[in-house]
């Protein structure tokens, strides 16, 4: 299905925990990544069968100093409220993804997500964004 190797980055929420058996299922069908690395908290793992295709990275160790309760007490800080803390703190998980990444492509989904098929823009042929993947 792929020509390249690439790997899915897969944050978990809470909400999502229940439902990650047919995200994985979904994602290796339509996807075939090399490698999932799911991140999430750590209370999470007990839903997770890590084998050789999956991994799991603990959301508050992913990197040094990142975690949700520092993005909690910087919200505060700045707004007055913790609204929207774990929202901020998914988005620098992922960004802070691109440094850990040991993969030269890899793609993040969101676990909250459905894939029900092979999407179009996966394959360089069929892409209807020029420019955009460069295999």
């Amino acid at each position: 299905m792929n020509e390249i190797q690439f790997d899915v980055l897969l944050p978990v929420a809470f909400k999502d925990a229940e439902n990650l058996s047919l995200c994985l299922d979904k994602i290796y069908a339509n996807l075939n990544p090399h490698k999932i690395i799911i991140v999430a908290n750590k209370k999470i793992k007990r839903y997770i069968h890590e084998n050789e295709y999956i991994e799991f990275c603990d959301e508050d160790n992913m990197v040094e100093n990142l975690s949700l309760d520092a993005i909690r007490r910087l919200m505060k800080t700045i707004t007055g409220s913790y609204n929207h803390s774990e929202w901020y703190f998914q988005q620098f998980l992922k960004m802070a993804y691109a440094v850990k990444s040991e993969t030269k492509y890899y793609l993040i989904w969101d676990s909250d997500t459905g894939l029900v098929r092979q999407p179009g823009w996966l394959s360089p042929k069929s892409c209807k964004m020029p420019g955009i993947l460069r295999f």
